[in-house]
């Protein structure tokens, strides 16, 4: 069998980036845009599944009454001292 190949376009404000291979994306102006976006779809992915979870277990109308959101960790700053 042989390996897949996947290429990923990003239109930006500083134009098109392409990359097929993650480590190219780490040293490009658009990787802090690309990691927000991809931790909100993780975040979003993660409330839907356990909202799905919850209505399959406890039943609709009290899968209803219950709020899922994740916070975003903030990521620590170095500091000077």
């Amino acid at each position: 069998m042989e390996d897949v190949k996947v290429r990923f376009s990003v239109n930006s404000e500083l134009g098109k980036f392409s990359f097929d291979d993650i480590d190219d994306l780490h040293s490009h102006p658009v990787a802090q845009m690309i990691k927000e976006r991809v931790i909100s779809w993780e975040q979003k992915f993660k409330e839907m599944s356990i909202g799905h979870l919850l209505h399959k277990e406890i039943g609709q109308e009290q899968a209803k009454r219950i709020h899922i959101s994740f916070k975003q960790a903030k990521e620590s700053q170095p500091t000077d001292g």
